[in-house]
């Protein structure tokens, strides 16, 4: 029967909660796993997938992906993206497209814009030569000076 559940033995439908994958807020997001109770973490790019997949790792699609553990009775997994963040991912996106420049670091979560006019958004965008509208963006560390984790 196409669209139907295949139900856990004892958990059901086995619902989950869920949290916006991108600030780690509650949504209002229910997930309806059914069987489906087993994290599989991919090795290519150490993404977790729920349940076993079919097709390679749902990110990138490597077919390396070893089962890990069970969900946890009550863990939340990631759902869709919530309203602020959504508001915020627009923001962003208006400033890049009037000159500004996406950034993020390669060690801890931080994204962000820098502002359309700033001298560094002009010679990031200078230096690749793409300019506004188009997207450009670049990427910190903490020795590269990270406006988040490096402390300056």
């Amino acid at each position: 029967m196409s669209g139907s559940i295949r139900l856990h033995p004892e958990l059901g439908v086995n619902p989950r909660l869920a949290f916006c994958p991108r600030c780690g807020e509650d949504t209002n997001d229910v997930l309806l796993l059914g069987a489906t109770n087993r994290i599989y973490r991919c090795q290519g790019c150490d993404t977790p997938n729920v349940g076993k997949p079919k097709d390679g790792c749902g990110r990138c699609g490597h077919y390396d992906v070893p089962f890990e553990r069970e969900l946890g009775p009550s863990e939340k997994l990631p759902g869709s993206i919530c309203d602020p963040c959504k508001e915020e991912l627009q923001t962003h996106q208006a400033e890049v497209e009037a000159g500004g420049v996406f950034f993020k670091c390669s060690d801890c979560p931080t994204t962000g814009v820098i502002k359309a006019g700033h001298p560094f958004a002009e010679k990031v965008r200078e230096h690749h030569g793409i300019k506004a509208p188009g997207i450009c963006g670049v990427e910190f560390s903490k020795a590269e000076g990270c406006p988040s984790c490096s402390g300056t």
